[in-house]
């Protein structure tokens, strides 16, 4: 059998398999992108208080595991990649105007809503904090026209946490959606390593190209992230044999998978450093840790109890909303409370203002646009004839 014909057996197989297993909803996913948006929350936190400067305090290295934030997009853009893989393989894939209706408004509404929010605080609010200079790149000046429409329109090179220090990979979700039947169409017809290799090539690419063009970086970044995309189509089109591979793994086995899966994830940074020049290894090593996550949240008893908890549920069904408001709730509390307030107290409050936020944004704004991008496409609402049928 040639290349080309291994490259469809493969392709077969996968959406074979994904067939067989049509109705069936991966929602421990959801409840896991949801506690990784809590640890972006508590990221954040950790930057306004500590900055980047913080390897002095031993202490902070131990809620390392809670305040994976950066990890945690990473996370989110291998979901996005596997979940949105999902309807090609079993064969359900919408029509590309309908695709693209439905993903503006699941993403762009909610995005939109949060974007007044954030522009509605950095008007009252901009100016320094006497902090590190993260804490200063979100609302260190007043609201400009121009940057505030390309906010609005997501177009070019910008100053894209000027208004809430998450935008950016919102702006990364929403570019490469633009653009992933077309990803899908190509990764699909690749063999799994070819795949793969094309991306760890890819990664060291872009990281060189990034080191010297830091005034492209926000398009840069759309390629480089993009990359991690990829990698959640190769897992969705191997689910099935992965969940054998991992299920045929005796326990002791699956425990040291569990914790390589950890220590890739959460410390894969650190580890990466070992080499001196960045060749966008963290990047890889944070990336497995990613999959193995995903892995067990598919195959791991204890995984799928822990994510099947009511809490887990919650912060999944809020998770998109959550990560829209916690930098605007942030950056608020600390304009309007400085550093006054103890450390402690004003964690609790931002905390709960951001998850009651997060939960007021999510029923009044983002469920309705989930339920209008579910019409779209039916005869009954008059948008859909300009976008085609289901």
């Amino acid at each position: 059998m040639g290349r080309d014909g291994m490259a469809n057996s493969e392709a077969i197989t996968a959406e074979s398999t994904l067939r067989a297993s049509a109705g069936v909803r991966y929602s421990q996913l959801d409840s896991l992108r949801g506690v990784a948006a809590l640890t972006v929350v508590f990221h954040h936190f950790r930057l306004m208080w500590f900055g980047y400067g913080h390897g002095q305090n031993w202490w902070l290295r131990l809620v390392t595991p809670v305040t994976a934030g950066h990890e945690a997009v990473m996370l989110f853009f291998m979901l996005s990649g596997f979940v949105l893989s999902i309807p090609y393989l079993r064969g359900k894939a919408q029509p590309y105007p309908l695709y693209l209706a439905r993903r503006v408004l699941r993403i762009y509404g909610p995005y939109f809503f949060a974007l007044i929010l954030a522009v509605a605080g950095a008007a009252i609010w901009h100016g320094t904090l006497p902090r590190d200079a993260w804490a200063n790149m979100t609302w260190d000046q007043p609201v400009h026209r121009k940057l505030l429409l390309q906010h609005v329109l997501m177009i070019g090179n910008y100053d894209e946490v000027e208004y809430n220090t998450a935008f950016w990979s919102l702006v990364v979700e929403m570019r490469v959606s633009i653009l992933f039947p077309l990803i899908f169409w190509l990764v699909n017809r690749m063999r799994t390593w070819t795949a793969l290799s094309a991306t760890l090539l890819g990664t060291v690419a872009m990281t060189l190209i990034i080191a010297r063009h830091q005034d492209h970086v926000l398009t840069l970044n759309t390629l480089l992230f993009g990359l991690i995309f990829v990698c959640g189509i190769v897992l969705a089109k191997q689910v099935e044999r992965v969940n054998a591979w991992y299920r045929a793994l005796r326990p002791g086995n699956r425990v040291m998978f569990a914790v390589a899966s950890f220590l890739l994830y959460t410390w894969g940074f650190r580890i990466a450093m070992v080499v001196h020049r960045d060749f966008g290894q963290d990047q890889v090593l944070i990336t497995l840790g990613a999959a193995g996550y995903i892995i067990l949240a598919l195959n791991a008893g204890w995984a799928k109890r822990a994510l099947g908890t009511r809490v887990a549920r919650f912060l999944g069904r809020i998770s998109y909303s959550l990560y829209l408001v916690h930098g605007t709730v942030l950056f608020a509390l600390t304009h309007a409370l400085g550093y006054r307030v103890p450390m402690m107290v004003q964690l609790v409050l931002y905390v709960g203002i951001s998850i009651g936020l997060g939960y007021l944004l999510c029923v009044v704004v983002e469920e309705q646009f989930l339920r209008l991008s579910r019409m779209v496409g039916k005869k009954r609402l008059v948008l859909t004839e300009p976008f085609g049928s289901a």
